[in-house]
């Protein structure tokens, strides 16, 4: 991108808008650092597609200042193994639809921080959308643990948002932590067996 240029810009190596608030578009087989994906907090919005189909990518870290991750952002990127959405956010984050989808070798995902000591719910909820992080029932995905760690707020869990991962086992919520609502099959063909909320959630 020339210097100068009024409609684009250049952030790790992505292509943006002006003022490097969109991702517009990756190369394919681009790496990031070592494989793993974190994005300046310039960043508010990942388009849709971005991302799809790259297969360098090994993991995935969503800022507390990132407000929206575009419909197949991630979809069918082959090497992802985890993906961790951080907490302590201040204003709503929107997972859309199929965001993760048909990641084949994603195994763990988390929404804050093991390490959070707090007491309050984030005054930015998560929504995520309609088959974010699902698998076709012909590939089963390997997700086998989602964690939900203190603070962190989500407001909804979409349609099929989690379906035919059959690894998935260990859904794990915090005391200071809430799950509003749940929508229809979100955790179909699982390899749950209980489910277990607390009463806060």
């Amino acid at each position: 991108i020339e210097e100068g240029n009024q409609h684009y810009s250049a952030v790790d190596g992505m292509l943006c808008d002006s003022l490097g608030q969109t991702v517009l578009y990756c190369p394919v087989g681009y790496a990031g650092n070592n494989g793993v994906f974190s994005f300046a907090t310039s960043v508010r919005t990942i388009a849709p597609n971005v991302f799809d189909g790259n297969p360098n990518i090994k993991e995935v870290i969503i800022p507390a200042s990132m407000d929206e991750i575009g419909a197949k952002a991630f979809y069918r990127c082959s090497g992802i193994e985890k993906v961790t959405i951080e907490g302590n956010r201040s204003k709503p984050l929107s997972i859309g639809s199929q965001a993760f989808a048909e990641c084949a070798m994603l195994a763990e995902v988390n929404f804050g921080s093991a390490n959070s000591t707090a007491t309050a719910l984030d005054a930015g909820a998560i929504t995520i959308g309609n088959s974010a992080f699902a698998s076709s029932a012909a590939n089963p995905g390997k997700l086998k643990t989602v964690n939900v760690y203190a603070g962190v707020n989500i407001a909804s869990i979409g349609d099929s948002a989690f379906e035919n991962n059959t690894d998935l086992t260990k859904l794990n919520v915090a005391d200071n932590a809430a799950i509003t609502a749940i929508g229809s099959k979100a955790f179909a063909n699982t390899g749950f067996q209980t489910f277990t909320l607390h009463a806060s959630t």
